[in-house]
């Protein structure tokens, strides 16, 4: 589970500070709180599926496809690929992982 939850943790901060670099280039207010208010549930969570609790994966995959759904959004109102389809791309591997990871624990109860 470390090598899920360590890519996690990487993946939330890639997204605060992607959102930040969109905030600071295109004066994005939007994206700059979306990425920090989903920052900071993501690290408990994924916390959470350090110890093996599957809700902290279950939660983790709702986050993912939010932010999935956002970005989404966001890529066919502006058609940039940098920083959201980056965001795009990154939330998609994530979620693979997220999901994943819960399949192993699963495995090991």
């Amino acid at each position: 589970m470390k090598i899920y939850s360590i890519g996690l943790v990487i993946y939330a901060c890639l997204i605060l500070l992607l959102g930040t670099i969109e905030y600071l280039t295109t004066k994005s207010v939007l994206s700059f709180w979306v990425s920090f208010a989903f920052f900071v549930p993501y690290i408990i969570f994924a916390m959470a599926l350090f110890k093996r609790k599957v809700f902290g994966g279950v939660i983790c995959v709702g986050l993912t496809c939010l932010l999935l759904g956002f970005f989404l959004y966001r890529y066919f109102m502006t058609h940039q690929l940098f920083p959201i389809g980056i965001m795009l791309i990154l939330s998609f591997f994530a979620l693979i992982f997220c999901l994943l990871a819960i399949r192993k624990i699963r495995k090991e109860t």
